[in-house]
């Protein structure tokens, strides 16, 4: 299942609560100051907040912040993120903590990051080079150029309280850097929506999440909400170090189907209902038709190699030069059971390994294939990630799914992949061992197995959609009317 990513709501719920925290208020009725006006940096110094996140109203951790401004004008922001959750019968706690040092007028000049979950350390870090765009290394991940008006987005909830404070509409467009998601970037719109209300916005390719500040009175932070259930509210110290009893999410985020599948079946239908109305269709992908018809989505599900155009450039990502030569050697392994076989032959027998390699653990930390080579067990996350890894030596392009496998009654959030071999696109199932997939797949974002790409895809693609209602059809939509799906090249 994939994670829950919370790192930018926390962030958000920062906003305008800075006045509350060490930044004096402005009073819009005196007169204005003969003084110059002290940096945005300075102003924030000694700023101090702690936080409870809750998703769907069940607490899972807690968050602190404080801002350090030095003699010289720079300024460092701090973050520890706290959270813990039960998946199934495993405990999974996590810990994530973040510091941006910047000029005095809170331009960032470096950003470093580190994560441990469940005992697994990842470091990562961002600095600006000569060109003023930001250099970025996390994990075992190859080094990436990212351009230099990306805000980190710890910083924009600071930016704007330390704006005009008579500025109205947008207070914030541009693209930030999120560092808690692998650095991942995406675009931030807020604005405002009523006099005590804010919408932030984060849009990427694939959608956008929504979330809202419900200010008080005085201009703080009484409420955040996002489209995906979780929350996060300002509180006293005592309060966010105050004991609590993690709630399950695998189950809790599942949707039940009303009516049984039939044993055997080749074809899966299924109607949702309650689609937010600008929440966009899902992709056309392989073994997967969808129509929209009001508010509802129309489902047929197929076997993975039914054809269907991806819109979504298949290019593998290149092996890193600090691949693990495990990955390799296992590969090669595999390639030689299969023999003189095709490419299909290749991938569907990678498919079967590494079901067979790793042993199925929902409390596995959250890692890469590397991670998962090294431990041998991993959820779904873990399974596609060692497909793609294993693929990638063998030359065959590869995607990542996110989105929900049909559990008979339920919809559960699930990870898999998609394999482009003989001109063709397959949806397989590293996870089950399915090569091609079953037809109980509804794939919502396609994506690659970065950190970033997969904390984002955590998001973006079950925006909107935790109050649906599933239900199964009389009758599936008519076959698709398509030719193969032919992988594109660069």
């Amino acid at each position: 299942m994939p994670r829950l990513p919370v790192a930018l709501l926390v962030a958000m719920a920062a906003m305008l609560a800075t006045h509350c925290g060490g930044a004096a208020a402005v009073d819009p009725g005196a007169a204005p100051s003969q003084d110059p006006a002290p940096a945005p940096g300075v102003r924030l110094n000694g700023y101090r907040a702690h936080f409870v996140i809750a998703w769907n109203g069940a607490r899972i951790g807690d968050a602190d912040e404080r801002i350090t401004a030095h003699g010289d004008g720079r300024t460092r922001f701090e973050r520890r993120e706290r959270i813990t959750v039960r998946r199934g019968q495993a405990l999974a706690h996590s810990e994530t903590d973040i510091a941006i040092d910047t000029g005095p007028d809170l331009r960032a000049h470096r950003v470093d990051v580190r994560q441990i979950a469940s005992g697994l350390l990842r470091r990562g870090s961002a600095h600006r080079n000569r060109h003023g765009d930001w250099v970025v290394h996390f994990a075992d991940e190859s080094e990436r150029r990212i351009p230099g008006d990306a805000v980190p987005a710890e910083l924009v909830p600071l930016l704007i309280a330390t704006a005009d404070p008579d500025r109205a509409g947008v207070r914030f467009d541009g693209p930030v850097l999120l560092p808690g998601y692998g650095f991942a970037v995406a675009h931030l719109r807020v604005e405002a929506e009523g006099p005590r209300t804010l919408l932030a916005q984060l849009s990427t390719a694939d959608g956008v999440l929504q979330s809202r500040l419900l200010l008080t009175r005085g201009g703080a932070v009484a409420r955040v909400q996002t489209e995906g259930g979780i929350g996060a509210r300002r509180v006293d110290e005592a309060s966010a170090r105050a004991p609590f009893t993690p709630p399950e999410i695998v189950d809790a985020a599942s949707i039940a189907v009303a009516g049984a599948e039939s044993p055997g079946a080749v074809v899966d239908a299924l109607v949702l209902a309650g689609v937010p109305p600008q929440r966009a269709r899902p992709p056309r992908l392989p073994g997967q038709q969808v129509e929209r018809r009001g508010d509802t989505w129309e489902i047929t599900l197929r076997r993975g190699d039914t054809c269907a155009p991806i819109a979504t450039d298949p290019a593998p990502a290149p092996v890193p030069t600090n691949a693990d030569p495990r990955l390799a050697t296992l590969a090669a392994r595999v390639a030689a059971d299969v023999g003189p076989g095709s490419a299909r032959d290749q991938a569907f027998a990678l498919v079967r390994a590494t079901a067979d390699y790793l042993e199925d653990d929902l409390g596995t930390p959250e890692g890469g294939a590397r991670d998962a080579l090294l431990l041998g067990r991993g959820d779904c996350t873990a399974h596609a990630q060692l497909f793609v890894a294993l693929a990638e030596q063998r030359g065959i392009a590869t995607r990542l799914v996110t989105g929900y496998r049909v559990d008979d009654r339920r919809l559960i959030r699930h990870r898999w992949a998609l394999v482009a071999v003989d001109g063709r696109w397959i949806a397989v199932d590293p996870t089950y061992g399915e090569a091609p997939a079953a037809p109980r797949l509804l794939g919502l974002a396609v994506h690659g197995p970065r950190a970033s790409e997969l904390a984002l895809a955590d998001e973006i693609a079950f925006a909107g959609l935790a109050q649906l209602s599933a239900r199964r059809a009389a009758a599936p939509l008519s076959d698709p009317q398509c030719g193969p799906s032919r992988p594109r090249t660069p």
